[in-house]
């Protein structure tokens, strides 16, 4: 059991073990296909110069090639991914900064496309070949071991495995490609490499050099109470936590139980609920000098200490448990210590010598963009040069290149500033701080108009307007643009923001009253909407009714809300006065009518609209129509508009309520839950599901889908506690329903009840059959004990990572299963150390190392 480094985030992490070829068994990679046919020239010679991609020693990578490789690798990468790591993963690759991040993905890819290829060239003129028999007997090894962990009866292996169609599928061919890969690589390393027969003397200086590898420093495992106090607390402040403590611990003398004494009166909140549990303890823990030394004075198990000083205040410790040093020396562990020299010195010699021949070797990456790139990394001169010479070419076309080269020039800025201060620190002469500041302002310059062109280019993105007003604040343009995607987005309160400082900046401005009336709308501030649209109108004058059109029709809008329906009448007049045929003006009269019960002029006005209306808007004033002529009783008048409205290319949300409704209006329950039905189906907004639901839970309350439907649905807009009332009506009726118990504990853990939450999910996991959905589970009990204790484990929790451990490597997720158990050795060496030692040799024996606790220096 060796240290290993672990803190690379998981979603990085699992790119590189992408390109080692490692994740390839969740789903083999086109990549592999690409690059691991039979070695020779031949595979690229059909490629014309101008798709080259790579050249290496000769030998073509093409484009196609290389683009069908990396979306094969970008596909590959979210299939290895949790739902959580995906929208990461997805995020990272988004925007401006997404297209620069994907720029690094493809140097990595083509560096290992490069590495492949070199070692195939350097196998053939070593005559490295892999034989069939052989690599189909490993292949048989491998489909064995990874049917027998997914529970498959070996009888059912036995007979795959004779199968020959089972060599046909994609997996398989996959892993033969992958197979004969592995085999290729093993060979090479151990032709350059050769055997390695180290002396006593070496062994015995590589094992003193890793001493502490081998060791395992004395800990002790300790409960404490503590009395906050600060650091510069009066004397009178100590003396009474003193007593208190020696109180405290008399009582303990007297027989009480120290573990209810610490739930008593300790001031950790992390803790104290736990029985003032600490956990190990080692010299040099961060605790502090004085505690830890305390902690390592008390001799028997049960012992506490008198009061001892921290920073945090006066502790009482007791000693629980203590577990001696244990150094192995060389003679124990010689065997281990010859097998770790071996495999480190050949990884090392392997890659010493790959270095040299890769440096050796001729290799032209052709790609215009991926050149510029990776000379970012040697000469930024260079590469923003390169960028520049592409942009003015035109040969490539990506909306981004505009960031691409901003991003150099800000790198520029920066150190310009930065230089600038200590200009002006060490009182420089002003010609020199003049001309400095002019460079400035240049660099500037360039910055904002390279990211404006990607703002032209390319889909507006935050962080480019950001950028751009850090640099120019007073840039109205921009910053109107900016309140415009933040409105289209969604994000109101940003555009409030923003407009607040566009308005600063020009007070008096058309084009900003008009868009902080049409946010106020959004916020439904109908009384403030209403009178920056009307100041709006005023600065406009009389002209240019294309824009008073929108304004006026917006106005309506506000009084609408205000209740002010007269108000909101004359406005709509006021718009037809300009254009008779405006369909908004007439649709938005004929609903002012529908909400008076004016079912007569409802039906003039939404006629009128509909006769001027494009067709994509047809469906929405049949809905309407058809509303008012049930409202006049017209109920087979209704029927029709509502049924060429569900004929549609797009049918409004809206209909399934509605045609339910006016069957439910005719006494035909059959047909109105019939729609109900297929409105819940079909019906993507949430408000309108919610109105289904409810409605069918009217006809049936009984119907435990629907139910879940509805608590889904308040889910998704944060009601939690009414999707609890809904879980626990479900489970009134079914108590053995997994996926209730599991969803009530996930919306007690969003509202924060975490008792509640570890109660449900507990309740959930006798229900769970299969491993994924007892992981699922366990996952969530670890989540909740975390939030629970502040990040202090409990038992519950420790037990959550033991059982989450098992379970991965049960499934074959062997590094997640390491990850689970360097955590749990990390909170609790001692918990379950019998089982916990037998699933770190299970990894070990498939090549998985275990991260331990630091030996001390």
């Amino acid at each position: 059991m060796r240290s290993t480094n672990t803190s690379t985030p998981r979603h990085k992490k699992k790119i590189l073990w992408y390109l080692a070829g490692v994740t390839l068994l969740v789903g083999l990679a086109v990549l592999v296909l690409y690059i691991l046919q039979v070695p020779g020239p031949w595979l690229s010679v059909f490629a014309p110069p101008s798709q080259t991609a790579i050249l290496i020693n000769g030998e073509r990578i093409t484009t196609e090639e290389f683009e069908n490789a990396y979306k094969d690798f970008v596909n590959r990468q979210r299939a290895t991914l949790d739902a959580a790591e995906r929208v990461e993963f997805e995020k990272s690759i988004e925007g401006a900064p997404g297209a620069y991040y994907q720029l690094t993905l493809r140097s990595e890819l083509a560096e290992d496309l490069i590495r492949r290829r070199l070692l195939q060239q350097a196998a053939r003129r070593m005559s490295i070949q892999i034989e069939p028999n052989e690599l189909l007997s490993e292949v048989k090894q491998q489909l064995w071991r990874f049917l027998e962990q997914n529970g498959v009866p070996p009888e059912q292996i036995e007979q795959a495995l004779n199968d020959p169609k089972t060599y046909q599928s994609a997996f398989t061919q996959g892993l033969m490609e992958l197979t004969r890969w592995q085999l290729l690589e093993e060979r090479l390393r151990e032709r350059v490499v050769g055997p390695l027969d180290p002396t006593d003397a070496q062994l015995r200086q590589y094992y003193e050099e890793r001493k502490l590898r081998y060791y395992t420093p004395e800990l002790v495992r300790v409960r404490h109470i503590l009395i906050r106090l600060s650091e510069d607390a009066p004397a009178t402040d100590v003396e009474a936590a003193q007593d208190k403590l020696m109180e405290i611990r008399s009582q303990w003398a007297k027989g009480a139980n120290f573990s209810e004494l610490a739930r008593r009166y300790s001031e950790d909140e992390l803790t104290a609920p736990q029985g003032g549990d600490y956990g190990w303890i080692q010299r040099g823990d961060p605790t502090g000098e004085d505690f830890v030394d305390a902690a390592f004075s008390l001799r028997t198990p049960g012992d506490v200490s008198a009061p001892v000083r921290t920073k945090r205040g006066l502790h009482l410790i007791q000693l629980v448990e203590r577990r001696p040093a244990r150094g192995e020396s060389f003679e124990q562990i010689a065997a281990e210590v010859r097998s770790d020299y071996i495999i480190e010195k050949t990884a090392n010699v392997y890659r010493e010598w790959f270095e040299q021949y890769r440096a050796g070797a001729d290799v032209r990456i052709q790609l215009p963009l991926l050149m510029a790139y990776r000379l970012e990394s040697t000469d930024r001169e260079a590469a923003l040069q390169a960028y520049e010479r592409i942009e003015t070419e035109g040969k490539v076309d990506d909306p981004y290149l505009g960031y691409y080269i901003a991003r150099l020039y800000r790198q520029k800025l920066d150190e310009a500033q930065q230089q600038l201060g200590l200009l002006q620190s060490n009182g420089a002469r002003e010609a020199d701080i003049a001309k400095l500041n002019a460079q400035i302002e240049e660099l500037k310059i360039k910055i904002i108009k390279n990211l404006k062109k990607v703002l032209a280019q390319a889909s507006p993105r935050q962080e480019i307007f950001e950028e751009i007003l850090k640099l120019v604040p007073e840039d109205v343009e921009v910053r109107l643009a900016f309140v415009q995607f933040l409105l289209s987005q969604g994000h109101w309160e940003e555009a409030n923001a923003q407009l607040k400082i566009a308005s600063r900046t020009v007070p008096e401005n058309f084009k900003v009253l008009s868009l902080y009336g049409q946010l106020l709308l959004k916020m439904n501030d109908f009384a403030e909407a209403a009178e920056n649209l009307e100041h709006a109108l005023a600065l406009l004058g009389q002209g240019n009714s294309e824009e008073r059109i929108p304004l006026q029709l917006q106005l309506a809008q506000a009084y609408r809300g205000l209740g002010q329906r007269e108000k909101a009448r004359q406005w709509l007049q006021r718009v037809l006065e300009l254009d008779p045929k405006q369909m908004e003006a007439n649709r938005d009269l004929g609903l002012l009518a529908l909400e008076q019960e004016d079912y007569t002029g409802a039906i003039e006005a939404l006629q009128a609209a509909r006769e001027n209306a494009p067709p994509e808007d047809q469906a929405e004033l049949d809905v309407l129509l058809g509303r008012a002529y049930a409202g006049l009783g017209d109920l087979d008048q209704a029927e029709q508009l509502f049924e060429a409205a569900l004929q549609s290319a797009s049918p409004p949300s809206e209909i399934y309520r509605r045609l339910g409704e006016l069957y439910e209006k005719r006494g035909d329950r059959e047909q109105a839950l019939r729609y109900y039905h297929q409105g819940l189906e079909k019906v993507t907004g949430w408000q309108e599901r919610e109105e289904l639901a409810l409605r069918l839970l009217v006809f049936n309350p009984d119907d435990v889908n629907v139910r879940f439907t509805l608590a889904s649905l308040y889910e998704q807009s944060r009601r939690y506690q009414e999707a609890v009332e809904q879980y626990r009506t479900i489970l009134a009726r079914q108590p053995d329903s997994l996926m209730a118990w599991r969803s009530l504990g996930d919306s007690y853990l969003t509202l924060q009840q975490y008792p509640e939450a570890l109660n449900a999910f507990q309740r959930a996991l006798p229900l769970a059959k299969s491993p994924p959905e007892q992981a699922g589970l366990w996952a969530r009990i670890l989540r909740a004990d975390r939030a629970q204790a502040k990040g202090k484990l409990t038992p519950t929790g420790l037990e959550a990572l033991y059982q989450l451990a098992r379970l991965s490597l049960q499934m074959g997720q062997n590094q997640q299963a390491a990850q689970y158990l360097t955590e749990l050795i990390t909170a609790d060496a001692n918990y379950k150390p019998d089982e916990v030692e037998r699933l770190i040799e299970e990894l070990q024996e498939k090549g998985i190392e275990v991260t331990l606790p630091q030996a001390p220096k």
